[in-house]
């Protein structure tokens, strides 16, 4: 009558809770955050085994899984937040260590590396 629209007894408003795509943005959203907090810890740890201090050599592997890490991440802004968590004013051998970590990602990473971190090309 009168050619409105009305609901049957199975639809559902827009925005309530029941439904089967109820909760599908909140487990979304959680997955995505997730996977991005476990990819910031992955950076982190690679960053840090590579500037530690206690070692007698920066070894060649975990340099190699920062520029690849970046490669296949396609950004390297990540590299420079994660080394300015590193105590490089207090520690002389982690300074010297992110040091190397920088000419490697330069030196094997992205062409476009040196101009995402602010440097001139």
């Amino acid at each position: 009558p009168g050619g409105g629209h009305s609901r049957g007894a199975g639809a559902t408003v827009r925005g309530s809770s029941s439904g089967p795509l109820s909760g599908l943005r909140d487990r979304v959203r959680s997955t995505w955050s997730s996977a991005a907090a476990s990819a910031r810890a992955k950076q982190h740890r690679l960053i840090a085994r590579a500037t530690d201090s206690e070692g007698d050599v920066v070894r060649q592997e975990d340099v190699s899984r920062i520029v690849t890490e970046v490669q296949d991440s396609g950004t390297g802004k990540w590299v420079i937040q994660r080394l300015r968590e590193r105590p490089i004013l207090q520690d002389h051998a982690v300074a010297f260590r992110a040091v190397l970590v920088l000419h490697r990602v330069l030196q094997q990473g992205p062409q476009g590396i040196a101009a995402e971190w602010g440097h001139p090309c």
